[in-house]
């Protein structure tokens, strides 16, 4: 038996690789006679025109022994069949754009119900339509890799579900209903995917923790990336653009790293439900129509993002308390670079920097907040307005070159301290139906007015 037999297009070599690298020392194709048995290592081809290949990828599979490899021409493609792999082997396919598997609009196109599983170079395709029917699903199944595959319209493009410490790399996962989901599984790395033009979730964790999100282009799908209930992930470098609603959306999730991602050009860059102690860091959320959003959201960080050129707002926090918000850019948004709604006790907005947009910093109904050392200049209104607020402090601010500098609107007991408010069209720190329970002191100002209601 010839040790490194002939292949018909010689492309094996530059698939075997990625994964293997250990040694694995193919064989010739193997004949399906069940006398003829396969050694652990061995390799066997699916189509093709050498002796003894088979005709189905599933035949193939089921003769194998672990740390074998089903190598799949395309010269059959595409191959109208379920595969399950329950055994932990490698499976190739000559190309990924021209060796097809088909599900036939039934089931999930793999199965894999094993560790250990290696699958590279498919397209696949045509899952069912019942939940969560996939183009490849794992579960309760670990350390597999699935890389270098396309993978589209199915139900679900990749399900993780049970399954622990899974590679998912340099795969493209498009025109599915949902592109890459997890659901109770840890430890993952989803990275340098393309997951795109899905017809809702582009890449979905629920109750999934511990996960490694990097790198994965999540556009135009209705979310880019979704989690829900899950913790302790980390959102890194991905592009989340031209998403339907939100860019990078989270739900119930707590303690999650979002760092350096450009979630821009959807209606939400970044937005947070109910979710806290997550660190939002270094990231782009412009040209959305809004920035970074947070609703009934506590505790969170969020540090040195842009929040630029948005429709609507550049940073908004409603109903949320015990935020920071420090050293970002919200500017020429059409409405407020920063606006806090309904949003009261510790909120932290300081370093920041609020420019040329209707507002810069806006507190709405929001109490014992403070805004200290932030520049809110050349805004078309004002630099900084509460509105109905009490007992929160403004501190060593840069509130110039706006119509007004500060503003207090029906609001009482703030303290107004040691800002520059000069240089502005109109007054520099104006009181409107305001009480005279408000301390401004240490003022630079070229002048103030307090109109009584």
């Amino acid at each position: 038996m010839e040790k490194y037999p002939l292949l018909r297009k010689g492309l094996v070599v530059v698939i075997i690789l990625l994964f293997i690298g250990t040694g694995i020392t193919p064989s010739t194709a193997q004949n399906i006679e069940k006398s003829q048995s396969v050694s652990r290592g061995y390799w066997l081809y699916v189509g093709g025109n050498g002796p003894g290949n088979y005709t189905r990828i599933q035949d193939a599979i089921d003769n194998t022994t672990d740390g074998d490899t089903v190598f799949v021409y395309d010269d059959s493609s595409p191959y109208y069949e379920n595969v399950h792999i329950p055994k932990p082997i490698n499976l190739i396919g000559e190309g990924k754009n021209t060796t097809i598997i088909d599900g036939g609009g039934s089931g999930s196109v793999i199965f894999v119900s094993s560790d250990g599983v290696n699958i590279s170079g498919f397209t696949l395709q045509n899952s069912g339509s019942i939940w969560p029917d996939s183009g490849i699903k794992l579960d309760y199944s670990n350390d597999n890799t699935i890389m270098d595959n396309i993978i589209s319209n199915n139900n679900v493009g990749i399900v993780l579900s049970f399954s622990s410490n899974n590679k998912v790399t340099g795969n493209i996962a498009s025109n599915n209903v949902y592109g890459i989901y997890l659901v109770v599984s840890s430890n993952n790395k989803i990275t340098g995917n393309n997951v795109t033009s899905n017809n809702y979730y582009g890449i979905w964790l629920d109750t999934s923790d511990n996960n490694i999100i990097m790198c994965n282009n999540a556009l135009n799908n209705h979310r880019g990336i979704y989690l829900v209930s899950s913790s302790n992930n980390k959102i890194t470098g991905n592009n989340a653009n031209l998403n339907n609603w939100e860019g990078i959306y989270l739900f119930h999730s707590s303690i999650n790293k979002i760092t350096s991602n450009n979630a821009s050009n959807n209606d939400y860059g970044i937005s947070l439900s109910s979710s806290s102690n997550n660190i939002i860091i270094g990231s782009d959320a412009n040209l959305n129509n809004w920035g970074i959003y947070l609703f009934d959201s506590n505790h969170n960080i969020i540090t040195g993002n842009n929040a630029n050129s948005n429709n609507n707002r550049g940073i908004i926090l409603v109903s949320s308390s015990n935020n920071t918000f420090t050293s970002n850019n919200a500017n020429s948004n059409n409405y407020d670079g920063i606006r806090l709604y309904s949003s009261s006790n510790n909120n932290i907005i300081t370093g920041n920097i609020a420019s040329n947009n209707e507002d810069g910093i806006w507190l709405d109904t929001s109490n014992n907040n403070i805004v200290t050392g932030n520049n809110a200049y050349s805004n078309n209104y004002d630099g900084i307005y509460l509105d109905s607020s009490c007992n929160n402090t403004v501190m060593g601010n840069n509130a110039s070159n706006n119509d007004d500098g500060i503003v207090l609107f029906s609001s009482s007991n703030n303290t107004i301290t040691g800002n520059n408010a000069n240089s502005n069209n109109d007054q520099g720190i104006h009181l409107y139906r305001s009480s005279s329970n408000n301390i401004i002191t240490g003022k630079l100002h070229q002048t103030m007015t307090m109109v009584s209601p």
